[in-house]
């Protein structure tokens, strides 16, 4: 019974993938309970082939924190802030969120919550300029991290530290809606 009731709940919830216009709004879609299209299935298969199946995805982690060293280079202003490196970066933050999506939906909770603590750099900035920058995205990126880090934590019974990350996700939804209602 209940599993025929799960079943029911995840077809009444998906949505056709060419249905939703806006991309912010397909990204949100997609860390949320509600199935767009079948980019997520996809990629929780990919990662449980035998090359990721229970395993740390170093190569994919490698790639992040290179990200993480340009986010670094751009705040020293070695690199440029220019429109590539906002793309490259919000891309390249998603694709690892997603990742750790794939790793929850795959029962590899723990995976998952030190995907997202191995990203979470690729979400700060110590540059005021960087972080209000709307192409950037930086609140999006990081709430989005946040939530999959709560789910994560929460799987693996830490639930002292889902609370903190839904905090925080929750006071950057709270200041950008008080920002967004100044302007």
């Amino acid at each position: 019974p209940r599993s025929s009731s799960r079943r029911l709940l995840s077809s009444s919830m998906k949505i056709e993938r060419s249905l939703i216009e806006e991309q912010i709004i397909y990204e949100i879609m997609y860390f949320s309970p509600v199935q767009v299209g079948e980019e997520r299935m996809t990629n929780m298969l990919y990662f449980q082939t035998d090359i990721y199946h229970r395993q740390w995805p170093k190569m994919m982690v490698d790639r992040t924190q290179a990200q993480i060293d340009n986010l670094k280079k751009v705040e020293l202003s070695i690199l440029p802030f220019d429109v590539a490196f906002k793309r490259t970066h919000r891309d390249a933050v998603l694709f690892h969120c997603r990742m750790a999506l794939a790793y929850l939906d795959s029962r590899e909770a723990r995976i998952a919550m030190k995907l997202c603590q191995a990203a979470e750099p690729a979400t700060r900035s110590t540059e005021s300029r960087i972080l209000q920058d709307p192409q950037a995205d930086f609140d999006f990126l990081r709430v989005t991290l946040l939530s999959v880090m709560a789910c994560a934590a929460r799987r693996v019974k830490f639930y002292q530290k889902a609370v903190d990350a839904l905090n925080e996700a929750k006071d950057i939804c709270v200041m950008a809606g008080a920002d967004s209602g100044r302007g």
